[in-house]
């Protein structure tokens, strides 16, 4: 339930996003037996405050600045982890394997949409693979999306954006990272969880912002 909660708290704007964000606070803090739960469920508050203080449009104005156009980082877990490398190729073709398997729709997203996978996990039998796709895809690429909302890193992708699109869409400025308050929760959710942790070498890429000013250079070509 907590994973496919958090596909739809991550997931496009809709209308029951509020009470679906309500929900997984609730269930957060009833299983809670530690301290990192109450203070993933205090992240969700965070942007459910954000949530009764905007309405509909706003909300997705927010959701595709950050993920979509001149976006902070992007929901697709294979493209932040790999760009446009044959390896996101590769995860792609087993990941529409297994929503298929398990009757998945991705709607207009590719299978390694964060929500998608999220659904997906929740759904899987396969307990070995369940934790390997925790452990090797949405782990690390949470990892990414919650430091690509550092400030540095923002203000780099606004010059890599400026440089090669000449204009900024004007972004909220109160409301521009609140989307690492349910990744913040996720990561520690799926940490107290499924154990998820660092298994591999640490990552030296500049990941998301490396290959949006990789694939801006080749659209100029």
């Amino acid at each position: 339930m907590t994973l496919e909660l958090f596909a739809h708290v991550l997931n496009y704007p809709s209308s029951s996003l509020k009470k679906k964000t309500i929900q997984l606070i609730e269930w957060l803090e009833k299983e809670a037996k530690n301290e990192e739960l109450f203070i993933s469920a205090d992240y969700l508050k965070i942007f459910y405050y954000y949530l009764e203080k905007t309405n509909i449009k706003e909300q997705e104005e927010i959701y595709t600045q950050t993920f979509e156009v001149q976006s902070i980082t992007t929901m697709d877990t294979g493209y932040i982890l790999f760009g446009d490398d044959y390896k996101r190729a590769e995860l792609l073709v087993h990941l529409n394997k297994e929503m298929t398997n398990y009757s998945v729709d991705t709607s207009i997203e590719l299978a390694d949409y964060l929500p998608n996978i999220l659904k997906l996990l929740h759904r899987m039998q396969d307990n070995t693979l369940k934790n390997d796709i925790i452990t090797y895809i949405v782990y690390p690429a949470i990892k990414k999306m919650v430091h690509d909302f550092d400030s540095k890193i923002i203000e780099s992708k606004s010059k890599v954006y400026l440089k090669h699109q000449k204009t900024l869409i004007e972004k909220s400025k109160e409301y521009r990272d609140i989307y690492v308050n349910p990744l913040l929760s996720l990561k520690m959710t799926l940490e107290v969880l499924y154990n998820a942790q660092d298994v591999v070498g640490e990552d030296k890429s500049k990941g998301f912002l490396s290959n949006i000013e990789q694939e801006l250079n080749i659209e100029k070509i």
